[in-house]
């Protein structure tokens, strides 16, 4: 379905074209909504429509070009008129010209049904209908009303679903009832069927041609049997089947009689090769359910655990999907045995989990990163972070303003739930609510005031990159409580002298 905007006119000439089209039995007028008093009249003429948009369009003299006149046109004459005419309603309202008088037309001159919209760029308050990116907006907007119109959603999956090679009647309505379609057969037809009401009427000639030009693809069938034997670990269920959709994108579809959890056979659709098979095309059923070999098991680990940039969770989380389960140690187990990753590789995986969480850290320069790679072990080059907003600058800002002006710091530090790391002779704010790592001299825009018995408080570097705990961790809540324990337990060691005098300096 297509919409065209046309130019804008100083007066209403598109009124006149589609009267004239009346008159020669091409269009019909199929609404006329707006029209105030004159909807009192039976049968309102060209001249009273246009006089009545003129006038409504008086308010406003400095508005030269008052049409608006747009076209929307759908393929072939199949289309539902009604539906036709509902999108035109809601494609004005959508535009802006919906409380506007507006007149809908239909044409039957073409080979493809069409409908033209008039209506004026002068609203009810004598102000101009917002038409800024109006060419931009309108193709937007038409596809928002397509997505919510259900026979033209049928019409779509339709034409996807002929696209496909298919070899029985019911592979065929699979494709449909997986997005969304009920499908039945009535009096040697198919009904698509959704939201309660028949959408699409489909003869069976076109899908009968189909079915008969399938040819059955060898190569790409070799290459899914081994897809599927290699990762059919040990838990094949829907899961299972959701994982190999979005890593290969073969939906694979298990039939079951109702009441029973375990399948009597299966389909594949592979969307790649827009083929659909049947599962013992591929790999049988039996094969499929059986308990896999170790070393398939381990190969498919190993090969995982090479891939660049692969956390540790997200590692976990792969794994799981196809029945295998994963431990902070290494080890890894399914239903058929266990085994243990190398030390080379959780190191890293290890190293990975560390870097993407480091990522999701806001910082505002180079030497926050440097101190966050020390902190993690982990090279500061390979950080992708991205800055504080203005808005959380300024917030922490001002706490951090308080505590300097104040002198407030160990229960303030508390209040806010920040810690403070050093590095050298330079203050680093950590907020693990964000997570942020801000160097405190560049938030006040001056050097803190910071008291000596505040200083065995503040964490160093040798606190951190030191300590194994937070290289045993695989998850970025565990690695981010390892680091807020840590320097807790820094913040928390006893004064050495509690009658100290507390002095200022300078750092």
């Amino acid at each position: 379905m297509i919409v065209k905007i046309l130019s804008s006119a100083s007066n209403f000439a598109g009124i006149h074209y589609n009267e004239r089209k009346n008159d020669a039995g091409d269009s019909e007028l199929l609404r006329a909504e707006n029209f105030g008093s004159l909807a009192l009249n039976a049968n309102p003429t060209k001249a009273d429509y246009v006089n009545y948009l003129k006038a409504f369009c008086c308010s406003n003299t400095r508005i030269k070009k008052i049409q608006f006149h747009a076209v929307i046109s759908a393929k072939g004459k199949d289309y539902p008129l009604d539906k036709l005419s509902d999108i035109g309603v809601q494609y004005l309202q959508a535009m802006g010209y919906g409380s506007n008088p507006f007149l809908i037309y239909h044409h039957t001159d073409t080979n493809h049904r069409h409908i033209h919209l008039i209506s004026t760029r002068v609203d009810g308050d004598g102000k101009k209908v917002d038409d800024r990116f109006e060419k931009l907006r309108s193709q937007k907007v038409m596809h928002e009303i397509l997505m919510r119109d259900p026979h033209y959603e049928a019409d779509q999956c339709l034409a996807e679903a002929m696209k496909y090679q298919f070899s029985t009647l019911p592979q065929f309505k699979l494709l449909l009832e997986l997005k969304g379609f009920k499908v039945q057969e009535v009096g040697g037809k198919l009904s698509m069927i959704k939201y309660g009401n028949v959408q699409l009427l489909l003869e069976a000639g076109p899908i009968k041609e189909r079915m008969n030009a399938y040819v059955f693809p060898k190569k790409r069938a070799r290459q899914l049997t081994a897809i599927i034997r290699k990762y059919a670990i040990d838990k094949i269920d829907d899961q299972w089947a959701d994982f190999m959709k979005k890593k290969f994108g073969v939906n694979i579809v298990f039939h079951r009689k109702q009441g029973y959890d375990t399948p009597y056979g299966y389909t594949i659709i592979d969307h790649p090769g827009k083929t659909v098979f049947k599962g013992s095309q591929i790999l049988g059923l039996a094969e499929l359910f059986s308990a896999p070999q170790e070393k398939r098991v381990t190969e498919l680990v190993r090969e995982m655990a090479k891939q660049p940039n692969l956390s540790f969770h997200d590692f976990q989380i792969e794994l799981s999907k196809i029945g295998v389960r994963t431990y902070d140690n290494g080890s890894y187990s399914w239903n058929a045995g266990n085994s243990q990753l190398s030390l080379e590789e959780l190191k890293k995986l290890r190293y990975y989990q560390r870097l993407h969480i480091a990522s999701e850290f806001k910082m505002n320069d180079a030497s926050c990163k440097s101190l966050l790679g020390k902190a993690l072990l982990i090279n500061p080059d390979e950080l992708n972070s991205s800055i504080l907003s203005n808005q959380k600058f300024e917030t922490h800002r001002a706490a951090m303003e308080y505590l300097d002006q104040s002198n407030r710091w160990e229960e303030g530090l508390s209040h806010f739930n920040y810690r403070l790391l050093r590095d050298d002779q330079r203050i680093f704010l950590f907020i693990p609510a964000e997570p942020a790592l801000i160097q405190v001299e560049k938030l006040l825009g001056r050097p803190p005031s910071i008291s000596p018995e505040l200083i065995p408080h503040i964490n160093t570097m040798t606190d951190l990159s030191t300590n194994n705990e937070l290289l045993g961790h695989s998850s970025k809540e565990s690695i981010l409580e390892a680091l807020i324990g840590i320097m807790a337990e820094a913040q928390q060691r006893p004064k050495e002298d509690k009658d100290n005098k507390r002095k200022t300096i300078k750092l």
